[in-house]
């Protein structure tokens, strides 16, 4: 099996998102979250600080750390015929500019960064990256998130300092839908958002 791990950014401002626009040698163009590939003894914090200057040319900090995003691609399902079955993981962070002006990347696929309004969102050429990274904030992509009243961020906010977690068991079906159980292994909260309805793949919070 091969792996990957990387690093995001998501960034809101005043109930817009910074986005880029990745431009791959070949194919069209998909609005993603800055951020990228974790380089060998980097630590993830550090990586999606370097991966907004890089790619956005903005300063940033973290403020905290929203979850990560665990999937397998079966050796079948590769865009490549005949590489290994592949891990992704993706470390979501929310991050704060704090200076800097927005521009291409130099060298790079990133086209440009652009504040998009957060409803604006639903209507783009989009990677999976960006339903995912908004998810934990409270700004699920086209309004389809119909969790419970207290809901995830919630539980965030009042057992992180516990360190104990909120874990998410989900289940994908065959149509690419998320299916979610949660439960906070602190407060033993336990609900349902299962009319979450995001063509995202498998996610599993630690907080």
């Amino acid at each position: 099996m091969s792996f990957r791990l990387a690093a995001y950014a998501v960034c809101i401002e005043g109930g817009r998102v910074l986005l880029a626009r990745h431009v791959p040698p070949k194919g069209e163009s998909t609005w993603t979250l800055p951020g990228g590939r974790v380089e060998h003894a980097e630590d993830p914090f550090d990586a999606v600080i370097r991966e907004v200057a890089e790619e956005t040319g903005c300063d940033a900090v973290v403020e905290r750390l929203l979850g990560v995003d665990s999937r397998v691609i079966p050796a079948a399902e590769r865009a490549v015929p005949g590489g290994p079955e592949h891990q992704n993981v993706g470390v979501f962070y929310q991050v704060r500019i704090t200076g800097g002006r927005l521009r291409p990347e130099p060298n790079g696929e990133i086209a440009e960064s652009v504040w998009t309004l957060v409803p604006d969102v639903a209507r783009l050429r989009r990677s999976s990256l960006v339903d995912v990274g908004l998810a934990p904030c409270g700004r699920p992509v086209g309004g389809q998130h119909r969790a419970d009243p207290r809901g995830v961020q919630a539980c965030f906010l009042d057992c992180s300092p516990h360190l104990l977690g909120v874990r998410s068991q989900l289940r994908v079906e065959r149509t690419g839908f998320v299916h979610v159980q949660t439960c906070c292994s602190n407060c033993r909260a336990s609900y349902t958002p299962s009319a979450m309805s995001l063509r995202v793949p498998t996610i599993s919070v630690w907080v």
